[in-house]
């Protein structure tokens, strides 16, 4: 799940214990009476009570300082870097068009034929799935999936018989997978949640991977996004109804798929391009930064704080410094949850695994408990 825009991970995972966060943000800054405080240093965003619920039941992970070295504060090259786990120079020709995702896709699932192993909720495509081979799907609107009046003319491709055009026959195939695609889409949208979703664009999003994985879907990464994170101006109310709303998203979901029995099959992992900068600006918001937190959910989670929290005394040309690279996280979801042996041929170099993801053995040794 994207947070598009740069959240401020400091109004998120606050540091109200420590006085240099109020001198820095006299106004932007969230109330140490309103955190809802971890411990006597960090605490959350007043808005995010369910997540609050969740971390103190262990179903989250909260990773602080988490960026990559020498920083971009472009948001489209700062993105491109978190999906395509690289870091390339914008004045030189890039050398790496496909994603981390599609790279696993490409490396790990070569006995799966499913065209949709990877699937966006949302009106652009991720370059995470970007494969030689794409195996993944953008879905900009659940009811574009009904396809009944195209319907006839797909079969119709596909009855046409032709033994020396490989394109067409492609197309053939092609045109059976995004028949039989549509119509597990269709089936799907009719399964009934077991709670009750806000009518909100993120909490629809997920309403409907959570209808997708129901109906077993051969779907591993779903990608998702909530936008509106680039708070410059006036921050303090609009990122305090974005916390509202991830944080009821990802609740309701979490209680939804708990109900359906697989929760403990899911891992939801946010990320954000970059964060902001300490000090407020003059409009009552925050610039562009650097270092970030993410937070990882699911019943499989090893729960509570990773890392050390943010030296801010000790920034970066007013940054937070980084010291989890975003790629340790992303190998320890790999290691730990898709078992993959070898991370550094998808993550494009070697990364020690963060162990956000329970162990084989204690997942085994938590369900017995």
């Amino acid at each position: 799940m994207q947070l598009d825009g740069g959240n401020d991970g400091l109004n998120t995972l606050v540091p109200y214990g420590d006085d240099e966060y109020y001198r820095a943000r006299p106004k932007v800054a969230i109330k140490p009476d309103k955190v809802l405080k971890l411990n006597e240093h960090l605490g959350l965003h007043p808005e995010l009570v369910e997540l609050k619920q969740m971390y103190d039941e262990g179903q989250l992970a909260l990773v602080q300082n988490v960026g990559y070295p020498n920083p971009n504060r472009s948001h489209f090259t700062s993105t491109e870097i978190w999906q395509q786990s690289t870091v390339f120079d914008p004045t030189q020709p890039r050398d790496v068009l496909d994603g981390w995702v599609g790279r696993y896709f490409e490396q790990q699932c070569v006995n799966v034929t499913s065209p949709a192993l990877g699937m966006q909720i949302g009106d652009r495509s991720t370059l995470a799935f970007a494969s030689r081979t794409p195996r993944g799907v953008t879905i900009a609107n659940p009811t574009i999936m009904e396809w009944r009046k195209h319907e006839r003319g797909l079969q119709g491709v596909h009855r046409v018989r032709s033994k020396t055009n490989d394109d067409f026959a492609y197309v053939q195939q092609m045109g059976h997978s995004t028949l039989t695609l549509a119509e597990r889409i269709r089936a799907a949208r009719q399964v009934k949640s077991r709670v009750e979703y806000a009518p909100y664009q993120l909490s629809q999003s997920l309403k409907l991977v959570g209808q997708l994985i129901a109906a077993d879907l051969p779907t591993r990464v779903y990608y998702t996004s909530i936008t509106g994170f680039d708070t410059h101006v006036t921050q303090d109310f609009r990122h305090g109804g974005l916390m509202q709303e991830v944080s009821q998203a990802v609740s309701t979901f979490a209680r939804d798929m708990k109900a359906a029995g697989h929760w403990d099959r899911i891992v939801v992992m946010t990320f954000s391009e970059f964060g902001r900068r300490l000090k407020e600006n003059a409009s009552l918001g925050t610039d562009h930064g650097a270092a970030n937190m993410m937070f990882v959910a699911g019943g499989a989670v090893t729960p509570g704080l990773h890392g050390v929290a943010p030296d801010l005394k000790d920034l970066d040309d007013g940054d937070i410094k980084q010291k989890i690279d975003f790629r340790e996280v992303y190998a320890g979801v790999l290691r730990d949850w898709f078992s993959v042996r070898d991370t550094k041929p998808i993550l494009l170099g070697d990364y020690r695994p963060l162990p956000v993801i329970k162990t084989a053995e204690k997942q085994q040794a938590r369900k017995q408990a």
